[in-house]
């Protein structure tokens, strides 16, 4: 059981990587963490279809009674979540994680 477990998102193609954290959550899931860091370095716009995934993400770790953050999103990223009122009810930290040290935490399990 990994203490944290760290999915990258990027920007192509949301409806694709719809399905595709489907399938990885529901695999990171299993293993029993208790936090998923969904990592947005690599997200430059947040698109509507963006915003579906992140719910729907945060329902499905809620119901498994896992702790899910955003990490690192860009400024750009950050005032969308802002204007959104995602800031609201998601955890955001930078990048590096809750210790404030930038880079990977080796602890972490990443997908």
């Amino acid at each position: 059981m990994a203490a944290e477990v760290v999915v990258p998102l990027g920007d192509a193609g949301f409806g694709a990587a719809f399905d595709d954290l489907e399938r990885r959550l529901e695999t990171v899931l299993a293993t029993g963490p208790r936090k998923l860091v969904l990592d947005l370095a690599a997200v430059d716009r947040v698109s509507s279809t963006t915003v579906a995934l992140l719910l729907w993400a945060r329902r499905r770790c809620a119901s498994q009674g896992v702790d899910m953050v955003l990490r690192d999103p860009s400024p750009r990223c950050r005032d969308t979540l802002r204007r959104t009122g995602l800031l609201r009810v998601m955890k955001v930290e930078p990048a590096g994680g809750s210790g404030g040290v930038r880079g990977i935490n080796p602890n972490a399990r990443h997908w």
